[in-house]
C-alpha cells in the first residue's frame, strides 16, 4: 500500500468565510473547547456536533466534521486519550482521524487551529 496523497476539497464544510474566520478569532481557545465537548459528551458524535455549534459557533457542516473527529478519536484511540493532551493520543488521533477530518472539513492541516 502507498502513501496516501491528501486531498483537499474547495467546498469542503469549512471551508467558508465565517468557519474560516472562526478558526482565526478562536485559535487560543478552539482545542480547548473541542476538548471539553468531547469529555463533556463521552466521545459523542451528536452530542459534540451541537456542542461545538454552539460553544465554538462553526457551521453545522464544519461542527460535523469535527463531531465526527471526535467519534473516531473515541473509537480508535481511546485506551490512549485518557490523557488527552499525551503524546500517545495526538499521535493515535493523527494516525486514525487526521485524514477524514481534512477531507470533510476541505481545508489542510494548518487551517485547524491547535
Amino acid at each position: 500500500a502507498g502513501v496516501r496523497v491528501p486531498t483537499f476539497n474547495a467546498t469542503g464544510a469549512c471551508n467558508n468565510t465565517a468557519d474560516l474566520a472562526i478558526f482565526k478569532s478562536a485559535n487560543a481557545t478552539f482545542h480547548a473547547s473541542l476538548q471539553k465537548c468531547a469529555e463533556n459528551c463521552v466521545g459523542g458524535v451528536e452530542c459534540s456536533i451541537t456542542c461545538i455549534q454552539k460553544d465554538i459557533g462553526l457551521s453545522e457542516g464544519c461542527s460535523r466534521c469535527f463531531g465526527n473527529d471526535v467519534g473516531c478519536t473515541d473509537k480508535h484511540c481511546k485506551i490512549q486519550c485518557i490523557e488527552p493532551n499525551s503524546d500517545g493520543c495526538v499521535k493515535c488521533a493523527i494516525a486514525n482521524c487526521q485524514q477524514p477530518l481534512l477531507e470533510c472539513a476541505g481545508v489542510n492541516n494548518g487551517v485547524i487551529p491547535n
